[in-house]
């Protein structure tokens, strides 16, 4: 039940277009820098000049207006120069190949991000990344994945980010409940929304586990991280995204295991939806 924008999101991928205009770019730069006496370089060359014709050229002149790189399609000598450094200094040919497929890598991820950003924060398509727009802003694959050892707990993570899971922000939504403010947290008394910062910082039900889980935090980044003198939503941002420092897979294990012993608890005394009067 994952969106495809999370999945997209979570694992930093490139898109099958993307992935064949870098394919095509690669090419493009072996072809220019074929010896002249070569009849693909005069191929290419000569479809250059066609105009009013569909041929590879004109659909390499699109593909390299889609990313901004007009100026390299006019003047293919600036392949060399592409940072005003002559490529970080290369030497030679396979130097300037290898800054060529990151420069083109980073354009085409920076282009995807973009339309990725529209798709998050698109509400009315995508309501249930809610939450997820307001902490993934990069393209890119989250280190809480490379955590081992609790692959329940990290799935947790996983349906908490991606608006995925079982509280009743979602399954209130499944109910038929209309507004989210009616999706009350059935696991305490406080009346409140249980949404996925009401599970992790406010609900009673797990506050020894939330103690204990900071305290944690604090000893394994020596200090750095006491989520006591934070706000509600810092403590709920940094559970949720992390540190993003050399804490960072620590700190995420850390949290997964809390969410597992969260959801134990939880299940324990789990209310059957078929019990609650709509």
């Amino acid at each position: 039940m994952t969106s495809r924008p999370v999945l997209i999101g979570e694992l930093g991928l490139m898109s099958e277009r993307g992935r064949r205009d870098y394919n095509k770019f690669r090419f493009w730069f072996h072809l220019i820098n074929l010896p002249n006496s070569r009849i693909q370089k005069h191929l290419y060359l000569a479809s250059c000049t066609k105009k009013n014709r569909v041929t590879w050229a004109s659909e390499m002149k699109k593909v390299f207006n889609r990313y901004g790189l007009d100026n390299v399609w006019r003047n293919h000598n600036s392949v060399f120069n592409l940072d005003g450094k002559n490529n970080n200094g290369a030497q030679d040919i396979n130097q300037h190949k290898n800054f060529w497929k990151r420069f083109i890598t980073k354009k085409i991820m920076h282009f995807e991000e973009q339309k990725w950003l529209q798709l998050i924060n698109d509400r009315e398509k995508y309501p249930k990344l809610r939450t997820y727009c307001l902490f993934k802003t990069k393209l890119r694959l989250e280190d809480y994945l490379l955590t081992k050892g609790n692959p329940w707990g990290r799935q947790i993570l996983t349906s908490l980010r991606s608006g995925s899971n079982k509280l009743m922000i979602e399954k209130g939504r499944w109910m038929g409940i209309q507004k989210e403010e009616d999706r009350l947290c059935l696991q305490c008394d406080l009346k409140m929304g249980e949404s996925e910062k009401h599970f992790l910082i406010a609900c009673p039900k797990y506050e020894h586990l939330r103690v204990d889980l900071f305290t944690k935090i604090i000893n394994v980044s020596n200090g750095k991280w006491n989520l006591t003198n934070y706000t509600d939503q810092d403590r709920f941002l940094l559970i949720i995204n992390g540190t993003q420092d050399k804490f960072n897979l620590k700190v995420f294990t850390l949290i997964q295991n809390y969410l597992e012993k969260c959801y134990k608890l939880r299940n324990d005394y789990m209310v059957d939806e078929r019990d609650i009067n709509l």
